[in-house]
């Protein structure tokens, strides 16, 4: 199954790329509203910036490179003012990036927040769901640590899959994250998942593959958080993904990622 998102996603995310510091959520939402026709706001760029300023985002005190992947260098060039706040308060809360996309939308973009209980038999469940719309997109919040490391051989992860005996690599890093799983590979025994991240360096120009399962670890998370999937959608299906995720036994409500909203 393969969710990549509204046509144009893509380009606009290859000319993006990397996000900048601290806005994961905002960088992919501004991408989905682009996508989807919706150009401006207020007669601002919708940029990053712009989404982030609507859903309320904040940014981290201190050096940036401490929540950095291996490799990457910072990216600070704001177009708006954001607050900056202890590390504890800063991010993007789920409710805020719902808010936006409601907000700057401009009903060409309807969302879905889909809170789990996450387990390998979710992940696949969450791709139905979503397939309802095939322009679809799924933003993905999670911790990076339960990954696995996104240079990992495809061989590996399909030993991994089979049930075979393999090592896998350890996440590159450890944060709250939002990503987007774009691609759901079943194998006999497991699957796979193809993510699409927000920075050049991890895997392959920003794609890597994770098990099933490292991606519902990811999900679950062990910080104290929670994670969960917004389902970036066409809003004549959103009704139907609704219907569908609670068919699946998934829970269509927000979560809190530990963000003030």
């Amino acid at each position: 199954m393969w969710l990549a998102g509204p046509p144009g996603f893509a380009a606009l995310y290859d000319a993006e790329l990397p996000q900048k510091d601290g806005l994961c959520g905002p960088f992919w939402l501004s991408l989905a509203l682009r996508a989807s026709g919706v150009l401006a706001g207020d007669g601002i760029e919708l940029g990053q910036d712009a989404v982030a300023v609507a859903a309320g985002s904040k940014l981290a005190k201190g050096d940036p490179s401490r929540w950095l992947p291996p490799r990457e260098t910072s990216r600070a060039d704001y177009h708006l003012d954001l607050p900056v706040v202890d590390e504890d308060a800063s991010g993007t809360s789920v409710a805020g990036l719902v808010r936006a996309a409601d907000q700057l939308g401009r009903d060409a973009l309807a969302i879905v927040a889909i809170a789990g209980p996450w387990d390998e038999e979710a992940v696949g469940a969450l791709f139905e769901t979503a397939a309802v719309d095939r322009t679809a997109l799924l933003l993905a919040n999670v911790q990076t640590g339960a990954f696995v490391g996104s240079h990992a051989s495809f061989r590996q992860l399909t030993e991994a899959a089979q049930g075979n005996a393999s090592e896998l690599p350890g996440s590159d890093w450890d944060v709250g994250h939002f990503v987007n799983p774009m691609l759901y590979l079943e194998g006999p025994h497991s699957a796979l998942v193809l993510i699409r991240d927000t920075y050049p360096s991890l895997g392959a120009d920003g794609h890597h593959w994770q098990t099933a399962g490292s991606l519902a670890a990811a999900l679950a998370r062990n910080d104290g958080r929670q994670g969960g999937v917004l389902v970036l959608c066409s809003p004549v299906a959103r009704s139907s993904i609704e219907a569908t995720a609670a068919t699946a036994g998934l829970r269509v409500e927000i979560w809190d990622n530990g963000t003030p909203t």
